[in-house]
């Protein structure tokens, strides 16, 4: 991942960046890799408050998304997680931000109808936080999923970095359905911890507490 610079002190946010991406992982619980492979959209690896842009809402999914290597039938089920920077710092751009997600769930429903349509919600925090995760599971109820990503607020944060790693591992750990096409969709506005991807003020600068790496 590319290092991102960000001073201590809070700038005046812009709008953020969404990166479509697809995970897998050797180890879910201590890893968070980057192996797997990008379905169609834009991925961006820079994310900071100062050039950050907030997304359109653009979902499709073509003949060409990305299936799971080992499919037993279950191609004609589409599952999409979405993971949200909800700190202290996307205050600004919360509500625009859960507007982009809600555009998304209901683009990727219109335009793949004969896809059965998963969606998971994770909103992620930093590692002092309480709640640190704030979770929705993977259902087919998109109006529930809607409800439950309206009610988010944005608090906590307190460095530079964020905990994206914590927030990627939850992601991996979600019941995905063997053989479904996946994606993910991330907004945020911060690196993760460490300082080979994160140069600001860290207060875990050697990388995630956890373990988990990206």
């Amino acid at each position: 991942m590319t290092k991102t610079t960000r001073s201590s002190s809070r700038l005046t946010p812009a709008k953020p960046t969404k990166t479509s991406i697809v995970k897998k992982s050797k180890s879910a619980d201590k890893t968070v890799t980057k192996k797997g492979a990008v379905t169609k959209g834009v991925v961006t690896k820079k994310a900071t408050k100062k050039n950050a842009v907030a997304p359109k809402a653009t979902a499709k999914v073509t003949k060409q998304a990305k299936r799971d290597s080992s499919t037993k039938g279950n191609s004609d089920i589409l599952e999409l997680c979405l993971l949200l920077d909800c700190t202290g710092s996307m205050g600004s751009w919360i509500q625009r931000s859960k507007d982009t997600l809600k555009e998304i769930i209901h683009s990727v429903k219109k335009e793949n109808e004969a896809l059965t349509v998963r969606v998971c919600f994770i909103g992620y925090r930093d590692v002092q936080d309480k709640p640190r995760f704030e979770i929705f599971q993977f259902s087919e109820d998109l109006d529930a999923a809607v409800k439950f990503i309206t009610s988010m607020r944005a608090m906590g944060g307190g460095d530079a970095p964020e905990d994206v790693q914590g927030g990627l591992n939850h992601a991996l750990k979600m019941p995905w359905t063997e053989g479904s096409i996946k994606q993910l969709f991330l907004i945020c506005d911060a690196p993760g911890h460490g300082k080979d991807i994160c140069e600001g003020h860290d207060n875990h600068p050697k990388g995630s507490p956890d373990g988990h790496r990206i």
